[in-house]
């Protein structure tokens, strides 16, 4: 259709609208307030038909989201709607058909706001209103809300007597007043909330009587939910303890998000069978609490975040629950951030080990913590180890592992690793060490090798034994700043074919015995890459691509010896001032030099247009 002249898609689309029913008439061409381009999400736009009174229920069977959720996806089914090709949550109408339903809408939109009365309003959407301090001061009479979104705006406090609006269905946050005098309490006569609310302000709750007349534990629609101390939490809070034991939810919840709290221990609830169904929890900055309850036993469990508990100083058998029960059997994802007192991690050694279906391991921000790591990780992917200066443990045996990411971390207990761990891409960075040698033996199935960040390395050996077969394809090294030597041993042995160098202003050239397998190397922001010293390029002859860029003291490529390198194809040089006047088509000094390279990109132009043959080069 979109190939018809513009003069005849008009009509074939008045054609299509013509064909809809009523109902979808009217939800289409209130559309008309979208500008052309608009990306709009499916859940957004029903929330708008809703509040418009667009959705009708032909039966008692059916909800209204249900209905709007039909009425939706018929649009989409007629072309009417598309997916975005930038957000894939999000929907955008094309030019003609957003010129369509600016055609069919006339005056009806603001017609019908204008007619609209307060009471009959089903859906404010106050979402990124960052101006907005208090919603509307009338909203406790809106007695048939039953959306109200005030995510990302600046609302401090929700109104009181919001006991009131009964109807309510999703609610984003609810923010118990200081001054308003909005109580915790009046949520308990919100008995269709379910979705996802965040309850803001739990420090306000002075009467901790008020949380337990909430209710939350007969709220079965709820499947996210996240509470929220806005107070400093380094300072035991007075009743906090009773307040989140009080507002125990409905074991139907699958997400749950404690920030902030300022007890000194978790509920009693947090465990089987009060939270059998919960997939995801994140404890976040609670730094008064000491230990953790039984999160092992949670049947249901696929993501645990623990991040900045500062009051932990040791994870033991509390954490599993009962020995004589498998742990954790469902958890795929677990990660503890920033625990600067934690020093132990107790391993249980059972038969399955204490995460039978971990998936990924993120340990950042634990200086303190030392011992051994969880033994028997059969389904590892991804581990990730950060500022953890004085961990020096085995590794887990972890034969499906893909990604190593670690930083301040002593690899020299890395021995066994090699038998163990069919690494496809690994990352060091951040070690204090002078000086770091690499034996690829020890990784044969590492291909993609990143070395960054180590502000103290001063020199870097990279080592390959007679009989090794390592898989390496690509080594980065970036950002050390005070790395002067990079030396390859029996560089005989295939090595590696990718070699990127950036941001290493001390590093000394020529780079000691390059292996001959290189195809590429990128040298980037490195100070002595001058024009008065050689590269050792020429031992490289199977180099087919140079990328050079930020060199400011490189203007000449005369040293390199780049008209021996037939095999080179692409130069790319970029940010040199000097030396792109020097690689100027035909008349620079260098261009002789390397006119007969097929592929010359300067500053991301080629410039090589009718260059001569090598046969020709000087």
């Amino acid at each position: 259709m979109w190939d018809l002249p513009n003069d005849e898609i008009l009509p074939a689309l008045r054609l299509s609208y013509s064909l809809l029913p009523s109902q979808l008439k009217w939800c289409f061409a209130y559309c008309a307030i979208f500008p052309k381009d608009y990306e709009f999400e499916k859940e957004n736009l029903m929330l708008l038909w809703m509040a418009e009174g667009f959705l009708q229920q032909t039966s008692g069977m059916k909800t209204m989201e249900e209905v709007g959720d039909g009425y939706f996806l018929d649009l989409v089914s007629r072309s009417f709607f598309q997916k975005s090709g930038i957000h894939k949550s999000y929907f955008v109408m094309h030019d003609l058909i957003n010129d369509l339903a600016q055609l069919v809408s006339g005056k009806f939109c603001a017609q019908l706001k204008d007619h609209k009365r307060l009471y009959n309003l089903q859906t404010l959407i106050l979402y990124h209103c960052e101006s907005l301090v208090e919603p509307p001061k009338m909203m406790c009479k809106m007695i048939g809300l039953r959306h109200l979104d005030i995510r990302l705006s600046a609302v401090k406090e929700i109104p009181s007597q919001m006991g009131q609006l009964k109807g309510i269905q999703k609610l984003s946050n609810y923010i118990v007043g200081k001054q308003s005098g909005t109580r915790i309490a009046e949520l308990r006569e919100l008995s269709y909330i379910g979705g996802s609310v965040v309850i803001q302000g739990l420090q306000n709750v002075i009467d901790a009587k008020d949380a337990s007349e909430v209710n939350l534990v007969g709220k079965p629609l709820l499947d996210e939910l996240q509470l929220e101390w806005n107070c400093d939490s380094d300072v035991e809070q007075n009743g906090a303890n009773i307040v989140l034991n009080d507002l125990q939810p409905h074991p139907n919840l699958k997400r749950l998000t404690i920030y902030r709290y300022g007890g000194s221990r978790f509920p009693d609830w947090f465990g089987v069978p009060s939270i059998l169904n919960m997939v995801s929890l994140r404890l976040w900055d609670c730094n008064n609490v000491s230990a953790f309850p039984p999160l092992g036993q949670l049947p249901s469990l696929k993501h645990l975040y623990i991040v900045g508990l500062r009051g932990i100083e040791r994870v033991g058998s509390e954490f599993y629950g009962t020995e004589s029960e498998p742990s954790f059997v469902s958890l795929k994802a677990l990660s503890f951030h920033y625990m600067p007192k934690w020093k132990e991690w107790l391993c249980l050694k059972g038969q399955d080990g204490e995460f039978p279906r971990l998936k990924e391991l993120h340990l950042e921000g634990c200086p303190k913590l030392r011992g051994d790591l969880p033994t028997h990780l059969p389904f590892m992917e991804r581990l990730v180890i950060e500022s953890c200066q004085q961990l020096v443990a085995r590794h887990p045996r972890a034969p499906a592992i893909r990604a190593l990411t670690t930083g301040s971390y002593d690899i020299s207990q890395w021995k066994e690793l090699p038998l163990l761990l069919p690494l496809y891409r690994k990352i060091l960075y951040g070690t204090s060490n002078l000086s770091l040698s690499i034996p690829l033996g020890n990784f044969p199935r590492v291909h993609y090798l990143d070395i960054k960040d180590l502000k103290e390395l001063e020199f870097l050996s990279i080592s390959i034994s007679e009989g090794d077969l390592p898989s390496l394809d690509q080594l980065c090294i970036s950002n050390c700043p005070n790395l002067v030597s990079i030396c390859y041993k029996n560089t005989k042995v295939a090595s590696s074919q990718s070699l990127v160098i950036k941001d290493c202003p001390e590093l000394v050239f020529p780079i000691q015995d390059l292996p001959s397998s290189l195809t590429s190397l990128t040298i980037s922001n490195c100070d002595k890459a001058t024009s008065q010293v050689e590269w050792g390029l020429k031992r490289l002859p199977s180099l087919t691509t140079l990328t050079i860029s930020e060199l400011p003291n490189l203007s000449s490529l005369e040293r390199l010896g780049l008209q021996l390198l037939t095999s080179l194809r692409k130069l790319e040089v970029s940010d040199s001032l000097l030396l792109k006047d020097w690689c100027k088509f035909w008349t620079g000094e260098d261009w002789p030099r390397i006119a007969h390279i097929p592929g010359i990109v300067i500053d991301d132009k080629f410039c090589n247009e009718g260059s001569i043959k090598p046969s020709q080069v000087i």
